[in-house]
């Protein structure tokens, strides 16, 4: 959802300051929101380098680890000694033309995964960037991000960012391929058109916690590409921005593999959290209900502890079932605050064997804010696609 800040009173004294011209204000004017985060700048990809320096993996770009694949010609950040592939200057080539590249605060160059030689424009490369640990000290990680619309949390075919927070406890050297809990993401609309992406880190900006940022091309297809610059943490949104602003109730990619999850109570007795038969394309861990040797014929549930519900809407990814099986996932609300649950909401998903294509669900609650209410995964088939995948439960204030 995009959100605008800047309010009246002030666009007209910049109009009357400035004329018809398109200068931004200066950033420390007052009452007008700035064009950029003001705040720590966290990575420019002004002077990308390639590297192989790093603490926790085997390449960095611009400082940030590479995840290499055995196919090295086909991985957009390790292709070409010059490194041609990932850096694009200022202005742009015809491939990925910045189209509003024109204010004076974007640097010299930008991650672009579109694959970049003389004669050849290719979206079929693909790979991720990690970043290296980053402290929250701000209330607000802001991006910039184009190219490709991918918003299926799926660790195939995924363009755009992830962040991921790390375990409490964890520090500044914690390994780039450790897990690490998800709590935002982002993708382009098919433009090539930059949109500033804040992130809402606030509730956990102790000055104790890191997060990191993976830029993703896992897309070989049309606009199978990400673009991303200008990583910031900061205090202050900037003048337009899409708002990322999830509070996770289940995201499972911290849970050891078992057949319950922190915040959880299971019937299950099987390693349901974190099981990958059937390599469902999820990032992280989920609860997966198809046990090897026992995939339709497992049975359980796994209730969350309440919650207040405090957004607009409660969103997941799911797999797995087909229409009339007894697989769900379902809301319960103590909608009079007797202290009975009732149901509100129940979803069946019909994808029984597409591992590679977890789609979103999204439930309206904004009739229920202020309630207490609770999640349930149950899985009561034992015919044929008797399993259920979900993922990334969550509440927020714009819907998948």
């Amino acid at each position: 959802m995009k959100q605008n800040k800047f309010v009246l009173a002030p666009l007209m004294a910049a109009i009357l300051l400035t004329g018809c011209k398109q200068d931004w204000p200066e950033l420390n004017n007052a009452g007008i929101p700035p064009v950029i985060p003001v705040g720590e700048q966290v990575a420019s990809f002004d002077d990308p380098m390639l590297t192989g320096d790093c603490e926790n993996a085997t390449l960095c770009w611009a400082g940030w680890n590479v995840i290499q694949s055995a196919d090295v010609d086909n991985d957009v950040f390790v292709f070409g000694a010059g490194n041609e592939k990932v850096m694009t200057p200022a202005g742009g080539w015809v491939g990925a033309q910045i189209s509003n590249w024109d204010d004076q605060y974007n640097g010299d160059s930008f991650i672009q995964t579109i694959g970049q030689t003389e004669n050849n424009i290719s979206d079929g490369l693909t790979g991720e960037l990690v970043s290296p640990p980053i402290l929250i000290q701000n209330n607000y990680i802001q991006l910039q991000l184009a190219g490709g619309k991918y918003p299926i949390l799926a660790s195939s075919g995924m363009t755009g960012v992830v962040v991921e927070l790390l375990p409490v406890g964890a520090g500044s050297d914690y390994p780039y391929a450790d897990p690490a809990e998800v709590i935002g993401w982002a993708s382009g609309d098919e433009s090539n058109t930059f949109t500033w992406k804040a992130f809402n880190v606030s509730q956990y900006n102790d000055s104790t916690r890191y997060l990191r940022i993976r830029v993703v091309d896992a897309s070989t297809g049309g606009w199978g590409q990400t673009i991303v610059d200008n990583v910031y943490r900061s205090d202050e949104l900037v003048l337009e921005y899409d708002f990322i602003d999830n509070s996770m109730i289940g995201s499972f990619d911290l849970d050891a593999v078992g057949a319950t999850a922190q915040g959880w109570t299971s019937t299950f007795t099987s390693n349901v959290v974190g099981n990958e038969e059937g390599s469902p394309q999820v990032i992280g861990r989920a609860v997966n209900t198809c046990i090897s040797g026992a995939c339709d014929s497992t049975t359980g549930t796994m209730v969350s502890d309440p919650f207040e519900i405090i957004k607009d809407n409660i969103n997941f990814a799911t797999i797995g079932g087909a229409a009339g099986k007894q697989v769900f996932v379902k809301l319960l609300v103590d909608v009079d605050d007797s202290g009975s649950f009732v149901e509100q909401f129940s979803e069946t998903p019909t994808t029984c064997g597409a591992w590679d294509a977890p789609y979103w669900v999204n439930w309206d609650v904004s009739a229920l804010r202020g309630k207490q209410a609770k999640v349930e995964i149950i899985d009561n088939e034992v015919a044929g696609c008797g399993f259920i995948v979900v993922d990334q439960i969550h509440q927020s204030n714009i819907s998948q």
